[in-house]
């Protein structure tokens, strides 16, 4: 499970707090800011997909930051079981974990039957909005 983050020039990092006689929480920093609530989210969706294809397919769940500032001495790192690393980290990692012998096929179905998709809220209307009679764009549509 991959959730593709865009946070130019940000770097995502990994802050410790506690440890000695309370519990060790780890969170992710993101150009400074908490962004430990994405590490929850895509936790989230591999539970959910997890659940979908029951225990014969293992599911793992990474996040991955494109146009982030990694420095140079950056490395990929884990907080709560979610990987967090760049683009081509990201497909090192797949193509070393390649040998696991999943049926794509299957896989793709039964996916699709557990999640349907569907539009994003409010695309449709916003569409017919901005359309005239007989489907022409309408002068206010063309305004930014």
């Amino acid at each position: 499970m991959i959730d593709a983050k865009r946070y130019k020039g940000r770097r995502p990092s990994r802050e410790a707090t506690g440890g000695v006689f309370g519990p060790r929480i780890q969170t992710l920093r993101i150009g400074g800011r908490d962004g430990t609530a994405l590490v929850d989210g895509v936790r989230k969706q591999a539970a959910l997909v997890a659940a979908a294809l029951g225990d014969a397919t293992p599911v793992a769940a990474a996040l991955c930051f494109l146009e982030a500032d990694w420095g140079f001495f950056g490395s990929p790192f884990s907080i709560s079981e979610v990987l967090v690393t760049w683009p081509v980290r990201l497909v090192k990692r797949i193509a070393e974990s390649a040998d696991v012998g999943v049926d794509v096929d299957a896989v793709a179905a039964r996916l699709a039957a557990a999640f349907r998709l569907r539009e994003p809220r409010g695309l449709r209307a916003a569409v017919s909005a901005r359309r005239g009679r007989g489907g022409r764009r309408t002068a206010s549509a063309l305004r930014p």
